[in-house]
């Protein structure tokens, strides 16, 4: 009794890349295809072309004008390429609406009164890129020619941190573990949460001239040796756990918050468990005495 007392309440955040998602989230676990021509119907999907098909490929340029607040504001750490800087999820997204969810799009409008049949890989990106649901930052000018990697980071903190509205933050697995180091030192009096879901997992590796075998004896090289216990042992994986915490080495925070914030009494703590099982005792104790006393005033 004590120990679920004193579990805490778990409030209700997202864990999963589907509990981000906005509108029309149960057909992906529905197996019946008339749900998807059912949701078709009913969905806005002109507003898909009214936004991603305006976008720039290789800049943000337009405001989302059909974006809710209700919904998830979906962000991401900014990253270099040959263009210029830009967000690393919203660049993604683009490439993927171009290559993929647009063509998608105008065959699901042709055949709007039929039974679809859509991947659900297929079917959770046509979700995900539902213009209700905002990639940018809040703060971000789309009339300035450029933004420096840490002018975007900076809009991107702002929105993470205020914490007014429904905000995520996506990125690569090692870059989201630097950023929660980074977060939970730099402002201490807010809690950030880590999902537990991946989202198109691939594989990455190395390979070695010849199959990693030496050129004189015929077999495994030490080279190859070598790298294969720097793998196996656990070390690799630490290094790229330590880069991804180190890469953001001399950022400071878009606001100081050098205080913790007392947390509201709720009813997970151990103090409020022991006031509850004292007045729950006091209460069957208290009942008991007027029992008596009734008793006894009856008999007198």
């Amino acid at each position: 009794m004590i120990t679920e007392l004193n579990a805490p309440l778990r409030q209700s955040r997202p864990e999963t890349f589907q509990d981000l998602v906005c509108q029309g989230g149960y057909i992906l676990n529905s197996k019946n295809s008339h749900d998807v021509a059912r949701w078709v119907r009913g969905a806005k999907l002109d507003t898909y072309f009214g936004y991603w098909g305006k976008l720039n490929w290789l800049l943000p340029n337009v405001s989302n004008a059909f974006a809710s607040d209700t919904c998830f504001r979906m962000l991401s750490t900014p990253t270099q390429a040959a263009f210029g800087t830009t967000y690393l999820f919203y660049i993604h997204l683009v490439f993927k609406y171009g290559f993929e969810i647009k063509n998608l799009l105008k065959q699901v409008q042709i055949n709007k009164e039929r039974a679809l049949e859509i991947s659900k890989a297929k079917l959770f990106y046509l979700l995900l890129l539902n213009p209700v649901h905002n990639f940018l930052p809040s703060g971000i000018n789309f009339t300035k020619g450029t933004y420096t990697s840490t002018e975007l980071q900076d809009l991107v903190d702002r929105d993470i941190t205020i914490c007014h509205k429904k905000t995520a933050l996506v990125g690569m697995t090692e870059l989201i573990e630097g950023e929660m180091d980074f977060l939970t030192k730099s402002y201490p009096s807010k809690k950030f949460y880590s999902g537990n879901d991946l989202l198109e997992q691939k594989r990455s590796g190395w390979t070695f001239l010849g199959g990693g075998r030496s050129p004189v004896s015929r077999s495994i090289s030490p080279v190859h040796q070598r790298f294969k216990a720097l793998v196996h042992s656990g070390i690799y994986s630490r290094l790229k756990r330590e880069m991804a915490r180190n890469m953001w080495k001399g950022r400071t925070p878009v606001k100081n918050d050098t205080s913790y914030i007392v947390s509201p009494m709720g009813i997970n703590g151990r103090l409020v468990t022991v006031f509850i099982i004292c007045g729950a005792l006091l209460s069957v104790g208290l009942i008991v005495f007027m029992a008596e006393v009734r008793n006894y005033a009856w008999k007198l």
